[in-house]
């Protein structure tokens, strides 16, 4: 991949963040203490707030490899732990991971397996509040059947 594709690349992921991010500042603005009245707002800002924690871990986590690298390289009969840096790159491969999942989530719901997949998940927390769910017959469910049949 050439030099110029990943500065594209990356210019564009930078320009749909900071559009998202004033986006939804905005609309924070206008609509105040309404804005958190959806669930897909909070989801907005859950995803955004997901998004600057794993900016930062990678910004740190670079800086960090490279500062234990010029260490290890320095004197190389030295142990160089990694194990704290290990750590923290699977927290970022687990915030990463679940950010993924809640923005799949945002954008599924405009598509007709998204917006199934939304109604199974909402229909999933109405069971766990102990309330009975009718589905449709054209959409089964096991679990449902399972519990209620």
């Amino acid at each position: 991949m050439s030099l110029y594709r990943i500065y594209c690349i990356i210019t564009n992921r930078c320009a749909v963040f900071v559009f998202a991010v004033v986006g939804t500042r905005q609309q924070i603005k206008n609509l105040k203490l309404s804005y958190l009245k959806s669930f897909w707002n909070i989801l907005d800002i859950v995803v955004l707030l997901m998004a600057i924690c794993c900016i930062i871990f990678n910004i740190y986590r670079t800086v960090e490899v490279n500062n234990i690298l010029e260490k290890l390289l320095s004197n190389p009969d030295q142990y160089s732990n990694f194990e704290n840096l290990s750590y923290w790159e699977m927290v970022f491969n687990s915030t990463l991971a679940i950010m993924v999942f809640f923005a799949w989530v945002k954008v599924g719901r405009f598509s007709k397996v998204g917006g199934q997949f939304c109604d199974r998940f909402y229909q999933f927390f109405k069971l766990s509040e102990g309330q009975e769910v009718k589905l449709p017959a054209s959409l089964p469910n096991p679990v449902v059947d399972h519990c209620h049949g």
